[in-house]
This record gives structure tokens, sequence and C-alpha cells, in this order.
């Protein structure tokens, strides 16, 4: 029980003292600027609660960082201040309640295994990178990211803070969707007509996940006809916004969600899922070809050269064939892939490469062109533990008659099939999200077994 209760960090008159402290400062501030003084009320309050207590604190950073897509909307210094918060309400909890958390280094030793080798391995490039500071940088990212396994796997503890996530991460896809609409792309080529404009790439997994996951609430059959109705039309709006966001590696990754879905959907859901798919599938294609915009329709039709995409990943092959092991190290591929252009043959897009160098637009050759082979089986290690534990949850959930979870865990399956197969055409190996993702299978795949180890007594005495 105790593990449940939210977090008294201080005592008593410590707390009193320092609500004081900070109210006559906020009433300082207030006198000055009313606004500011407001902004900073909600912000105290904002880190109070995430400070107070670990699973909220966890929803309002996932809340926050599935808006990272769109940087005009959230500034990445508030995703950065929000997850200081996460990581030190985490490690409050340790402190004060430390046997009532769940150890995700009992649960999942190799999956913690594969993290601090990955990291000790991105540290270790240090001794052959040029640019030890971009390795520095990596490893800043790299630490928080890793971090959320570790924490996602404490403060997921209940099917309800399960239920509630998946609604935080439905809303932040809604949102940045309606953001993307209503906020003007800059006048770029590569940007004009997109939803989201520069930011599309980045945005569309994230409308992957959001129309996977609402999909599956639209199959509890538990849920009220309203709300199924609701999750349906969410479903629909995201698969229509990965459309409009022009991206192909975001509709590829549609695509094979689908095919997942459709897959991974259960013996028994299969007959009813089939026709859905078909229907989102025809719906999608008739507006692609018939009502897209020309420019929208052109850009995802032809592939022309991938908007100069193939010319950088022929210089980041030329990058592993020079370095297969060892890589170049961590961050180091922008500032390394100008001397491999001329191996990459003809280059049309050189500019992309030698005067605004850009990363490799795939995250596994980001991995392999940095940390060699070594580093990308690390990689690959920590996704498929990601993707078993999803599976595994989805089964155990299943033998347990518990129809919302499984779907659930299912859904996170195919959300993460989705999310990294667009990952071979984007350049967002640190996004939040899909770390946020795959940190949910351990977490889902330990609270499935603690309610069948808490069946089973329960069944010894009937």
């Amino acid at each position: 029980m105790n593990a449940t209760r939210p977090l008294r960090l201080l005592p008593s008159w410590p707390l009193l003292v320092a609500v004081a402290a900070i109210a006559a400062a906020v009433g300082a501030v207030a006198a000055s600027s009313p606004a500011l003084g407001l902004l900073v009320v909600l912000g105290a309050a904002f880190a109070l609660l995430m400070l107070a207590d670990l699973t909220a604190g966890l929803l309002l950073f996932v809340g926050v960082s599935f808006l990272e897509a769109l940087p005009p909307l959230v500034p990445a210094a508030t995703v950065k201040a929000t997850g200081t918060l996460l990581v030190l309400s985490w490690l409050a909890t340790l402190a004060v309640r430390r046997r009532g958390v769940p150890s995700l280094v009992a649960a999942r030793p190799a999956l913690v295994a594969l993290l601090a080798l990955f990291l000790f391995w991105a540290g270790s490039s240090l001794l052959w990178a040029r640019e030890s500071a971009a390795v520095y940088t990596d490893l800043t990212r790299f630490v928080p990211l890793f971090a959320l396994f570790l924490i996602m796997h404490a403060a997921v503890r209940t099917r309800r803070h399960v239920i509630t996530l998946v609604l935080v991460v439905i809303g932040g896809a809604i949102v940045a969707a309606i953001a993307g609409i209503l906020v003007p792309p800059p006048p770029d080529a590569d940007a004009a007509g997109r939803l989201a404009g520069a930011e599309a790439n980045a945005l569309a997994p994230v409308l992957v996940a959001g129309a996977v996951l609402a999909a599956a609430f639209a199959g509890m059959t538990q849920r009220a006809l309203a709300v199924r109705l609701a999750a349906v039309a969410v479903s629909g709006f995201c698969i229509v916004s990965v459309v409009l966001t022009g991206s192909r590696g975001g509709l590829i990754g549609l695509a094979v969600a689908l095919l997942v879905g459709l897959a991974f959907a259960g013996r028994a859901r299969r007959t009813r899922v089939v026709p859905v798919v078909a229907i989102a599938t025809a719906l999608t294609v008739l507006y692609v070809i018939a009502l897209a915009p020309p420019d929208l329709r052109a850009r995802i039709t032809e592939t022309g050269d991938g908007s100069g995409r193939s010319d950088i990943w022929r210089v980041g092959a030329e990058i592993v064939k020079a370095n297969p092991v060892l890589g170049v190290g961590a961050g180091n591929y922008e500032a390394r892939s100008p001397e491999y252009v001329l191996h990459a043959g003809l280059i049309r897009r050189s500019d992309l490469i030698v005067d605004r160098p850009l990363g490799p637009h795939n995250i596994y050759l980001q991995v392999l062109s940095e940390l060699g082979v070594v580093g990308l089986l690390l990689f690959l290690g920590i996704i498929g533990s990601a993707l078993t534990t999803a599976a595994m949850a989805a089964q155990a959930f299943a033998r347990q008659k518990d129809e919302q979870m499984e779907l659930v865990a299912r859904a996170l399956f195919v959300t993460l099939c989705g999310m990294l197969t667009a990952g071979f055409f984007g350049s967002w190996l640190f996004h939040k999200q899909l770390w946020i993702l795959m940190a949910m299978g351990p977490a889902m795949l330990t609270l499935a077994h603690q309610r069948s180890a808490e069946a089973s007594p329960a069944a010894g005495l009937r």
C-alpha cells in the first residue's frame, strides 16, 4: 500500500517554511507583473506535483514531451526542465521508499545490462572520436532516455496508470496534430504544404502512435459506445494527419503498423480488424490520389532522390565501410561526413553534407556509422527487449482474461513496429516519444507478472 501513496519529501515545518518563502517571492513578482506572477505560480505548482508523486510526474513529462515534435509550441528547454524534475522525483522516491519501488534491475537484468553496455560503448568512443564534445553531448542525451526505462518501471504500477499513460500519449498526438495545422509552415521548399512544415517527419511517427493506440481503445468492448466512437474518430484524425505531413517514412510506418496489427490482433479479433484496415487503407489511397493538394501528392507519390536522403545514405554507407567496428564516435556523423563525399560517387545534394551537414536520416545508420557494429547490436538488443516484453505482456494479460490491458499491450507492440519502421527514414534517435513507448513494454510485463502472482495465492485459497 505504501508504494502507491504520493511521496512526502519534507517534514511539515520545512515544507511550511519553503511554501512561505515561495509565496513571498511570488507575491513580489506579481506586484510588478501579474502575468509573470501567474506563470511563476503555475510553474511552481507543476514542479511540486512532479516532485511529490512519481507517477504524476511521469504523466506530466509524457504530455509535454509529445509536443517536442513542434519546437515553436514547446521550447526544448521546457522539456529538459520537466525531464530534470522527473529524474529528481525518481531519485527522491528511491531514497524515501526504496522497498516499495519495483526494480527493473531485478526484473529485467539483461535489459539493464544492454543499456549500461551501450552507454559504456558510446563513452568509450571518446578514445577514437575526433569531436570529443559531440560524444559528451550524445551521452547527456542517452542517459536520461535510458533512465526512462527505470522510471517507467517504478512509476507504472497499476492498470489505471497504464490506461492513463496511453490516454496522455493519445492526447499529446492530437494536440501536436492540431498545432501543426494551426502553425503555418516556414517558407521552405521542403516544408510547403505539409502539416507541421519542416518538423513533419518528426511529427508523423507520433501520429502513428496516436492512431494505433486510439484504435485499441475503440476495440475495447467494455467501453461505452460514445467512448469507442470518439476513439475511432481520433484514430481516423491521426491517420489523416499522417498523410497531411507528407512524410513518406511516416506513411510506410503506418502501413507496417496496419499489417502488423492484422497479424498480431489475435485470432478472435482478426475478423473485426481486417475490414477496418481495408477501409482505412482504401480511404487513405483515395485521398492521396483524388483529394490531396498537388504538392503533397507529388511529394508522396514521386520518389525522386528523397530530398537528398539517398545522397546522405550513400555517404553514411561510406562511413560504415571505412569504420565498420568502432564507427566514427558518438555524435560525430555530421562532423565527419564531409570527408566521405568524394568516396560516395555522384552526389546531387552535397550542400546537405558539406555546407549544412544533416543527420543520416536513419536511426540505424546513425548508430552503425557512429558506434559501429558493436553499437548497432546493442541498440537492436534494446529494441528487441522492448518488443519482446510488450508481446509477452499481451500474452500474459490474455491468460488473465483482461481484454483492456491485452489490447493496450498489443497496440504498444504494433505502435513500436510502426515507429521503428519510420526510423529508417528519419533522424529522430533522441526523440523521447520512441523511448517512452519502448520503456512501457518491460513495465507492463512486470505488472502482468505481479497480477499473476497475486492471483495464484487467491486461487489456492479457493
